[in-house]
């Protein structure tokens, strides 16, 4: 449950909308003090629902990218979207949209995938948790095929360390690893607005690599939750 608080309490800042005036994006602390200056908020909505090689369809999932890109844009974060894309398609366009936003230290960038996520024991006795694409086969019958489709959490580790935004926050609705994400409100506390300058990277999962993460999602909900505890202000 603490870490749970501790994620939601940093989406949350992450979430925070910034008075824009000539200088920037600003954001302040809980007594209305500049803590923070960015000059931009970019966010990639990703979806998967339409799968064709053997993994469940999730119809859900269309209708949670149209509400987390809403919910992005209403918090000032410019969107970009992907859905239904293949393998070679997905990593290009995560790529494309990080290379055009991720070298601006001054940003904050969200990137949201929501699909099938799945956990494999690799020949090292390590579990690596996977993206997956709709091309994708299911690994039980082709597990090298898979392994060539899917996207590793290594990769998204390396693109973490790539870039030079100082906050970047990957968010996944989809099972593999990480405790499930669960609402807590309050005021965030004072060593989170210290820290906010620092460079910051978070991934938060919706579901551990045995939880089954429904299709009409619960994550979304959340999300959409640690959206509304922050409101638009003011231009300073």
């Amino acid at each position: 449950m603490k870490k749970a608080l501790i994620c939601f309490l940093f989406l949350s800042v992450c979430f925070a909308l910034c008075a824009q005036d000539n200088r920037g994006l600003l954001v302040t602390g809980q007594n209305g003090v500049k803590v923070a200056e960015f000059n931009g908020a970019y966010a990639l909505v990703i979806g998967e629902s339409e799968y064709t090689s053997g993994w469940k369809r999730l119809p859900g999932v269309k209708d949670d990218v149209a509400a987390i890109k809403k919910l992005f844009e209403e918090l000032g974060f410019q969107v970009e979207t992907i859905e239904n894309a293949k393998s070679r398609d997905l990593k290009s366009g995560i790529e494309n949209f990080l290379d055009k936003y991720g070298y601006n230290s001054d940003a904050r960038i969200i990137l949201y995938f929501a699909g099938h996520g799945h956990t494999l024991t690799l020949s090292t006795n390590n579990k690596m948790g996977y993206i997956v694409p709709v091309d994708a086969p299911l690994p039980e019958k082709n597990e090298a095929a898979f392994k060539r489709s899917a996207i590793a959490m290594d990769q998204f580790n390396s693109w973490a360390k790539t870039y030079d935004s100082r906050h970047i926050l990957f968010i996944f609705d989809s099972c593999f690893s990480g405790s499930v994400f669960r609402s807590s409100r309050g005021e965030r506390p004072p060593a989170i607005d210290r820290s906010i300058n620092l460079p910051v990277r978070q991934f938060i999962t919706s579901g551990a690599a045995d939880e089954a993460v429904p299709d009409e999602s619960v994550f979304r909900r959340q999300l959409e939750a640690a959206g509304r505890l922050t409101q638009p202000r003011a231009g300073m």
